[in-house]
C-alpha cells in the first residue's frame, strides 16, 4: 500500500483492525500518513526491505 488519504473511510488507522504500513510515493506526506494512523512510514521499498525484520511486518 503507498498510502491512503487521511480523509478516507477506511484509512490506515486501523479502524478495520488492520494496521497499515506506508511507502512514500508523493500522494500524501509523512505526518499525514501518520496522523492518519499508520504503524510505519517508509521513504521508500528498498528502506521497508532493509529493515523488514524489524518492521511491524516482521
Amino acid at each position: 500500500m503507498a498510502g491512503v488519504p487521511p480523509a478516507r473511510p477506511h484509512g490506515p488507522d486501523g479502524e478495520r483492525g488492520l494496521r497499515c504500513v506506508c511507502v512514500l510515493t508523493g500522494g500524501w506526506t509523512r505526518e499525514e500518513l501518520e496522523e492518519a494512523g499508520a504503524a510505519a512510514v517508509y521513504g521508500d521499498v528498498r528502506v521497508l526491505l532493509r529493515d523488514l525484520d524489524g518492521s511491524p511486518l516482521a
